[in-house]
């Protein structure tokens, strides 16, 4: 609490009458992150012109997040602070788990994806490369960058549920495109 009130060049006593402790503090941001994402998220899949676009939108959006924060921060927060890793965990777990299933729905609908697999599944195995991302044993910090993992683990799914047709979009995003459309404001989520 010293160094917040330090950074915020206020008194600890002025923190306190808005805060019980330091895990409310971590709680509302987490709160805070979760709702700009949702926000971010739902603007990125509105204005996509497919799945497959929508897709690489929330790559360039996520892998630009990872690319801002320290990779200790998903650590601590999982392990000195649970209640605020309970708000992300429930974020993905309901918001992104329905989102992914409507992404899957909708690649298939616009003939994009693949239809002999099993959207539930699929979906959890989308969540479950997530948690990789963040998998320390396997991806150590020292030798991975965040956004660099979670690329390569959405373009191998991507490509594995896609159709011809969902290649061939594949590579051209992945070979023309470089970057998103969107540039992404920390402070006002998304803008074109």
């Amino acid at each position: 609490m010293d160094g917040i009130a330090r950074h915020l060049s206020i008194s600890k006593k002025t923190i306190y009458k808005e805060f019980n402790d330091k895990n409310e503090i971590v709680v509302e941001i987490c709160k805070l992150d979760v709702k700009q994402h949702h926000k971010s998220l739902t603007l990125i899949q509105s204005k996509a012109t497919n799945a497959i676009d929508a897709i690489v939108q929330i790559m360039n959006y996520v892998s630009k997040y990872l690319d801002s924060v320290n990779p200790s921060y998903f650590y601590d927060m999982n392990k000195y602070h649970p209640l605020a890793w309970n708000v992300f965990k429930q974020f993905k777990l309901s918001y992104v788990m329905n989102s992914v299933k409507e992404m899957l729905h909708r690649g298939q609908n616009e003939e994009l994806f693949r239809t002999d697999f099993n959207i539930d599944i699929i979906a959890k195995l989308r969540i479950v490369e997530m948690d990789a991302v963040l998998n320390e044993e396997f991806f150590e910090p020292d030798e991975y960058v965040l956004s660099d993992i979670h690329r390569e683990l959405l373009r191998h799914y991507i490509q594995g549920i896609s159709t011809i047709k969902g290649h061939h979009l594949i590579n051209e995003y992945f070979n023309t495109n470089k970057d998103t459309e969107f540039a992404i404001d920390s402070l006002s989520g998304i803008k074109n």
